[in-house]
């Protein structure tokens, strides 16, 4: 009697896996998932972007040519200074929320967060917070910095008035 061998690595290549072991694709979280039991005044504009306290930074990247790099504008460091009660990740959650709750209503056109979905990136630093807003090249990156400017001078408290100041 004659054995028939059978080529394993033939069957395999013809034979597609079984469709149980394929990875499932990544899920994006809802706006209703990131901002649970967030208040709509945090969600509209949260509170550490409220304190006037904020300094906005130059994004700086690099763009590759063929064998060098140049250095190009991608975007604005916004920098939160700590407080009592500020941590990383509550400052990433409400920044998260306040960019699901933007993407819905799109009123604010000054608004930094929701411009041509950029890169958001949180970083801790001694004296507070950083977080960078980061598009994908030099003009988002530009426009990404004007409306962050912009953005953190409406937080500012306007001027107090001038009690010694002659009233005509």
């Amino acid at each position: 009697m004659r054995r028939r061998v059978v080529p394993w690595g033939l069957l395999l290549a013809v034979v597609p896996p079984p469709l149980a072991c394929e990875p499932l694709p990544p899920t994006q979280p809802t706006s209703a998932e990131l901002c649970a039991n967030v208040s709509e005044n945090e969600r509209i504009r949260p509170s550490f972007l409220r304190a006037g306290d904020l300094e906005v930074r130059p994004l700086k990247g690099e763009r590759r040519l063929i064998k060098s790099t140049v250095e190009e504008l991608r975007g604005a460091e916004l920098v939160v200074r700590a407080e009592l009660g500020y941590s990383k990740p509550w400052i990433a959650r409400l920044t998260r929320c306040h960019v699901a709750w933007e993407a819905l209503a799109r009123d604010d056109l000054d608004d930094p967060f929701v411009t041509n979905n950029p890169t958001l990136s949180f970083e801790e630093e001694e004296t507070g917070f950083v977080i960078r807003i980061q598009g994908r090249n030099a003009r988002e990156g530009a426009d990404i910095l004007a409306r962050t400017q912009r953005f953190a001078a409406a937080a500012r408290p306007p001027p107090a008035p001038n009690p010694t100041a002659s009233v005509p």
